[in-house]
């Protein structure tokens, strides 16, 4: 597992894990990770916790607990 530290390494874990075949990342899941690698911007609410949801998905911890 990697440890993720912010938005970014988020991305990266969750396109790694469908890369390596963990899960199954729809395509607009995907763009949102890859997003998330090369876009420092703040997330908004809604984006956290499809963050959260898809980390979760994956076996990782909730990066934000639910809030931003």
């Amino acid at each position: 597992m990697v440890e993720i530290t912010s938005p970014s390494d988020a991305g990266f874990a969750l396109l790694t894990a469908h890369r390596r075949g963990f899960i199954k990342l729809t395509t607009r899941a995907a763009q949102f990770a890859g997003q998330l690698v090369v876009n420092d911007s703040n997330l908004t609410d809604a984006q956290a916790e499809w963050l959260d949801k898809l980390l979760l998905k994956a076996g990782y911890s909730s990066f934000f607990g639910g809030v931003q």
